[in-house]
């Protein structure tokens, strides 16, 4: 999976399509729909669901960490090994109206710049289907 590592140090993100096959896809949506007992038509409903952690707590979510297309992608871009974090929350129909940092930077005294932390997010619905639009600041 080739991926743009000098569009990624230079806007801070990078938007890579195709990592799941259709029916991974379908599989997760299922997942997520089994663990929240939320529906697509929820989300009309303004209800939503979050589960700190969920990806670490259950084992059906473990594929996500090791799949190899996103392994494959991070690893183009890290200039070291990716290891994983325990910071997985899962979330259905959740959206955030503030901002919030995604990559830590060791910018302090001394700091040298690197990135300290990767945040991916995955996302398992089309904008068709939750008119979701995700802004980036510089």
């Amino acid at each position: 999976m080739l991926i743009d590592k000098d569009l990624f140090w230079k806007e801070g993100f990078v938007l890579v399509k195709g990592v799941f096959t259709d029916d991974e896809v379908r599989y997760y949506r299922d997942l997520l729909v089994k663990h929240s007992k939320l529906t697509d038509e929820s989300f009309y409903d303004k209800r939503n669901w979050t589960e700190v952690d969920g990806v670490s707590k259950h084992i059906e979510f473990w594929p996500l960490i090791y799949n190899k297309n996103l392994l494959e992608a991070v690893r183009n871009i890290l200039p070291t090994a990716p290891r994983y974090l325990q910071y997985s929350d899962l979330h259905v129909h959740y959206g955030s109206v503030g901002w919030h940092r995604d990559i830590r930077w060791d910018n302090g005294a001394g700091g040298n710049g690197k990135i300290g932390a990767l945040r991916v997010a995955m996302y398992f619905q089309s904008f068709e289907e939750s008119n979701f639009k995700m802004g980036v600041m510089p």
